[in-house]
């Protein structure tokens, strides 16, 4: 018979063991319920005639994940000036989705980035920069302050990227204290001086790349275990200020590349790291007008592929579970030129973005809230910037999909199964006892679908965004659109919402090019018109 002592010891060991292997909640802890709003005004569409061609398969008991806060959220660059704060387009658009986590200041950007104006005078010889390429968050650009009102101003969370490029060219003996030392100031002035509380923060931005600030210093490339043992000094410094905060390290979502980075890194990090960072930009090409539509849509994959290796080499490279630190994907959109800124890329960034929620991701942020457009044609903002075609924070095709999944999207994710491959199903449980749908056509044909529920309620409430074409940029919302040639309809707040009575009929038509917003839910005495 084994003895008291020994069995409490064993007992506490199996805790320790499973305890260890908990998932940090880094993210979850700050779960919400999303219940459905109910639309002021709606127009009684009847059922389609036709008989389906085939059925969606819902299964309520089968949950997936959690739909968090930090799932909705965009990357809002310094660099589209703090001009932008007064620009009635700009903030009536930027008001109009709900509220947001927003990643500041920038990309790459950040690694050169000096919140309070107080640049090196300096540095030393970094193979991508000069000190005249060092930003001051003082002048033009968007700096801290006004970050911080126009974030609360809109009801949205920020993520806050510190300056990790500096520990690199920096010119001090201690450089790396220095620039943990002055990102803890960044801490003490947002969430102590300013009391705004900022969660969530990241050590630099893809240091692992050339392109980066900080990435080779004096002949000396940065390896994945340096950036390690720079993150530890940063987590100590801004922890030291603030201990409640989360602080996620960059890595990079393929073992082999650049040097083994995420190795490095996980070695260094796997006791001091909340959540792990990785970006994704999909399916690249020379010319990114190159890729096509198909390659467009099968690299949604990706998102399963980099979560997978992420797993892997946490297993692999730490001593902790597969699944223990949560993963944010900080930047992700399509590599695609001119089908950025078309329909394509909001059939893709839907389909991306419920693929993240499903497979566990917490965190995702699309890269960006405004950019500009390149020379291939293409725009990675959802807002417009510099075009020649639209005014000034012109809502792009992309916009749209994010402002009505918001709507359409509640607090968990169940099981949903089409059988046609072109058209791809989500559903989503509402906290007022309800089920939304997300139905992405991404055919050129007209398809009528039957809804299979173990679970329906009185009434449909749906929206659908679609073009003539995928390449289309002209977009339309239940029937409406603007006078613009891109974009769509800019009364997007007043269209109302199509609606039924249930009345044991869940059949809908997905028009070509497509995403069919729906919700299932009790009558809430909504206005037809």
């Amino acid at each position: 018979m084994i003895n008291t002592s020994f069995g409490l010891i064993l007992l506490l060991l199996v805790f320790s063991f499973k305890f260890s292997f908990a998932q940090l909640t880094t993210f979850t802890e700050n779960a919400l319920e999303r219940p459905f709003e109910y639309p002021n005004n709606t127009i009684l569409i009847n059922s389609p005639n036709s008989s389906a061609d085939f059925i969606i398969t819902i299964d309520t008991n089968n949950i997936f994940n959690q739909i968090l806060p930090s799932h909705f959220g965009l990357n809002f660059p310094h660099f589209i000036g703090d001009n932008v704060m007064e620009e009635e387009n700009f903030l009536t658009h930027t008001s109009n989705l709900s509220s947001m986590y927003y990643r500041i200041p920038g990309g790459s950007g950040s690694d050169r980035y000096f919140w309070d104006g107080n640049i090196p005078s300096n540095i030393r010889d970094d193979a991508q920069i000069s000190v005249n390429d060092l930003l001051d968050g003082t002048d033009y650009r968007i700096g801290p302050e006004e970050y911080m009102n126009i974030i609360e101003d809109l009801n949205s969370n920020a993520i806050v990227v510190v300056n990790a490029g500096y520990a690199r060219y920096g010119i001090e003996e201690n450089n790396v204290q220095v620039a943990a030392g002055y990102a803890a100031d960044f801490v003490r002035h947002l969430n102590i001086t300013l009391g705004k509380n900022i969660k969530y923060w990241e050590v630099g931005n893809e240091l692992y790349g050339p392109w980066e600030a900080g990435h080779e210093v004096d002949g000396n490339v940065i390896t994945g275990a340096e950036y390690g043992d720079i993150f530890n000094i940063f987590v100590d410094s801004m922890k030291a200020v603030d201990p409640s905060i989360k602080i996620g390290a960059v890595c990079y979502p393929i073992d082999e590349s650049y040097n083994f980075w995420t190795r490095g890194v996980l070695q260094k990090v796997e006791n001091t790291a909340d959540f792990l960072v990785i970006h994704d930009y999909f399916k690249r090409k020379p010319n990114p007008n190159n890729v096509t539509y198909n390659e467009m849509l099968n690299a949604v994959i990706e998102v399963q592929q980099d979560i997978s290796n992420v797993q892997e080499m946490v297993l692999n490279y730490t001593s902790k579970d597969e699944n223990h630190f949560p993963i944010a994907m900080t930047e992700f959109n399509s590599k695609t030129g001119e089908r950025e800124i078309a329909m394509a890329n909001a059939l893709f960034i839907t389909n991306v973005l419920a693929e993240q929620i499903k497979y566990g991701i917490q965190m995702s942020l699309l890269w960006n809230l405004e950019n500009g457009l390149g020379q291939d044609g293409g725009d990675h903002g959802i807002l417009a910037r510099n075009s020649p075609e639209v005014e000034e924070h012109t809502p792009r095709p992309t916009y749209y999909a994010y402002y009505l999944m918001q709507k359409y999207f509640g607090d968990k994710m169940i099981f949903c199964y089409s059988p046609d491959t072109t058209v791809i199903s989500y559903s989503t449980m509402f906290a007022n006892d309800g089920l939304g749908f997300m139905l992405i056509n991404t055919s050129g044909e007209s398809k009528i679908v039957e809804l299979s529920s173990n679970y329906y309620k009185s009434d449909y409430y749906w929206h659908e965004l679609y073009a003539d074409n995928e390449t289309d940029k002209k977009v339309y919302m239940n029937g409406q659109t603007s006078d613009n040639s891109e974009g769509g309809p800019l009364n997007y707040l007043d269209i109302a919402s199509y609606h039924r009575p249930y009345e044991n009929d869940s059949k809908f038509e997905l028009k070509p090019y497509s995403i069919t917003f729906i919700a299932n839910i009790e009558n809430n005495s909504a206005t037809n018109t």
